[in-house]
């Protein structure tokens, strides 16, 4: 596989993203049924959502890193782009967690 679109073969990055979506949304429904949420819908779709926004943080910094010719953005993990690879996605989604919850109202500094 090279490029952000890939050589495996046609619809090997969509295939993944959107199973990584699908597999979100299941752990969001499996969640809000355990937790005995009145409606489900919600969480599955932030669920979802929050997923695909991980991918296109990973995305980013991979674009990133070949903007500025870079092959590992730390020494820490050799090998293995650097523990920015290892962040990018979480530090994406918790981004638009904060965001989300600041436009509910609510605030990033409160546990509930």
């Amino acid at each position: 596989m090279d490029g952000i679109g890939g050589t495996a073969g046609a619809g090997v990055p969509a295939c993944g993203a959107s199973g990584g979506a699908g597999c979100a949304a299941l752990a969001g429904w499996a969640t809000a049924r355990l937790l005995g949420a009145s409606s489900v819908l919600p969480l599955v779709l932030v669920s979802a959502g929050l997923a695909i926004v991980g991918q296109f943080g990973d995305l980013a910094e991979s674009v990133a890193k070949r903007r500025f010719g870079v092959k590992d953005s730390s020494g820490l993990i050799p090998g293995h782009g650097g523990l920015l690879d290892r962040l990018d996605g979480l530090l994406a989604v918790v981004a638009a967690v904060a965001l989300l919850t600041l436009v509910g109202g609510g605030s990033v500094l409160t546990w509930r």
